[in-house]
């Protein structure tokens, strides 16, 4: 996933990539290929890089343990500037500073990171996931189980007694 800044006109260009999951460093939660479309646009004192992440993931939600597979979508922003003076006024972690001897941008380790950081931290398969029953395990979300949790947890009890000595 390269770019040949030498060669680069000036004025807005689109491309698109496809590789493998594996072949872009991605683990094996991402199957299928990574998609990603780009929209550069080169102008005197800098390139601007607009890039849209497309990857299929296999992920174990984390109240049903339930496998399942996502589309994971990442956009994302990158400015190559050609010389550090021309940076200002722009977020720090959007900029790139090209040496003059590169002519090429490689995107490869930008889409692997922006890739895995689509990943929430908080796996669900459903906003409305139930979960897996906390007495016997069942899968709320096939079937609703007769388990009678108790109301209050026993370590609780004194507690509870104090409040109602009120």
């Amino acid at each position: 996933m390269k770019f040949n800044t030498g060669s680069l006109p000036i004025g807005v260009r689109e491309y698109s990539f496809v590789a493998d999951a594996g072949t872009a460093g991605l683990d094996d939660r991402f199957t299928g290929d990574v998609a990603v479309l780009a929209r550069v646009e080169k102008s005197p004192k800098m390139i601007e890089l607009k890039a849209t992440i497309r990857v299929p993931a296999k992920l174990v939600c984390d109240r049903c343990a339930r496998e399942f597979e996502k589309e994971m979508n990442v956009k994302y922003r990158m400015i190559y500037f050609f010389h550090e003076h021309d940076t200002g006024g722009y977020p720090e972690e959007e900029i790139t500073i090209l040496p003059s001897e590169n002519t090429v941008i490689d995107i490869s380790d930008d889409v692997r990171q922006y890739s895995q950081l689509t990943i929430p931290l908080k796996v669900l398969c459903d906003k409305e996931c139930k979960g897996l029953c906390r007495i016997c395990g069942t899968d709320l979300n096939v079937n609703p189980c007769s388990c009678v949790e108790s109301s209050t947890d026993p370590r609780w009890e004194q507690l509870n007694k104090l409040l109602k000595q009120k």
